[in-house]
């Protein structure tokens, strides 16, 4: 009888630990996905800019309405300066951003440009960087977290 229930309890602590490494993962991934959508937010933004005499407030309010920009929930922002930076960022990179998308509405069309083209070069740096850190999650944290419930099974057991 004891049997049996030991080894359910033995399998569900290997589970669990397998699903904290995948949630883990998943976490990682989420955050590479955050910044890859903010990447293509301001190619969006700057190919826009450059090429179509659109005001910064009706061009906020297209992107908007674009799917593949939910995840930015660019619908409560009025401004440049309200969108919120990707969650993956340091501070620094985060303030840099916000510094960044607020001047887009009082500098000239070419100076706008620029400093799209400057965020773009340090948001493609974290994706960069991002992309590698969810690869090596995928690679690791599940099976960690299967090493770790394993070990938590025996030490149990």
């Amino acid at each position: 009888m004891f049997l049996p229930l030991h080894l359910l309890g033995f399998f569900l602590m290997v589970g669990s630990g397998a699903g904290v490494g995948m949630t883990l993962y998943w976490q990682k991934r989420e955050s590479w996905r955050q910044i890859r959508c903010f990447v293509n937010f301001l190619e969006y933004l700057l190919l826009a800019i450059r090429y179509q005499a659109v005001p910064g407030e009706e061009l906020l309010y297209q992107a908007s309405l674009r799917p593949e920009f939910a995840v930015l929930h660019l619908q409560a922002c009025d401004t440049f300066a309200q969108i919120p930076p990707p969650s993956g960022l340091t501070e620094s990179a985060k303030a840099e951003l916000t510094r960044g998308l607020a001047q887009l509405a009082e500098v000239p069309h070419e100076a706008a440009c620029r400093t799209l083209e400057q965020l773009l070069a340090l948001c493609r740096g974290y994706e960069t960087e991002a992309s590698r850190m969810a690869s090596q999650a995928r690679v690791l944290y599940p099976k960690l977290g299967f090493c770790l419930g394993l070990m938590a099974a025996i030490f149990f057991a």
